[in-house]
């Protein structure tokens, strides 16, 4: 994030070195870490694969925002590092120019996901017809 972009509430935007301190102090309050590769974590830095570490003891998802590096190769930069996040986010070259975004993850959180899309298809199923 930028210097005049706020997290939204309810988030901490940590520097790459505090992630380990900041998850130990929050536990399992902690529900994910986002790694954003652009931003400076790059290939075999402790940082990264602690993050990964981190996230399995904690039981924490792991999120690798790929929106820009995944044009380095079809893996993206996760395939690069050698880890595998649970959960991607990605856009702009997925788009070919045009304004889209995806995500997608491990099957028991996308089956979350689509629990979710199922109950609210249901809801607005139920809405009475203008």
């Amino acid at each position: 994030m930028g210097p005049f972009i706020l997290p939204p509430a309810g988030c901490k935007q940590i520097s790459r070195n505090g992630s380990s301190a900041a998850t130990e102090q929050e536990g399992d309050e902690v529900a994910a870490i986002i790694l954003k590769p652009v931003t400076g974590i790059f290939a075999g830095t402790p940082e990264y694969f602690a993050a990964r570490r981190l996230a399995d003891e904690h039981g924490t998802l792991l999120i690798c925002d790929e929106v820009i590096t995944l044009r380095l190769g079809v893996g993206g930069f996760q395939e690069v590092l050698g880890v595998r996040p649970d959960l991607t986010t990605m856009g702009k070259i997925i788009g070919s120019g045009l304004p889209v975004g995806a995500f997608g993850g491990r099957v028991d959180v996308m089956e979350v996901v689509d629990e979710v899309r199922e109950a609210c298809s249901r809801a607005i199923d139920t809405l009475p017809e203008a």
